[in-house]
């Protein structure tokens, strides 16, 4: 039997942990997509670059696994 896994992100919490009120201002400040972040935020995206990744990470001061997490459904 196959295990099915999700991938959750605390990006919100990490954003107020930085003061970062909004993805446009978060967005701004890593130098990414906006609808690439928004897709991100709302799990709705199914590849996630590791360029996307270390610019959002660099920008809220955390590690990938302060960011995201996997899950089994």
């Amino acid at each position: 039997m196959s295990k099915s896994y999700k991938v959750k992100n605390n990006i919100f919490v990490l954003m107020a942990k930085n003061d970062i009120r909004s993805l446009t201002t978060l967005s701004s400040k890593a130098e990414v997509n906006y609808r690439k972040l928004h897709n991100f935020a709302t799990n709705k995206q199914k590849f996630i670059d590791p360029d996307f990744l270390g610019a959002v990470c660099e920008t809220l001061n955390c590690e990938i696994g302060e960011l995201i997490t996997l899950e089994k459904e």
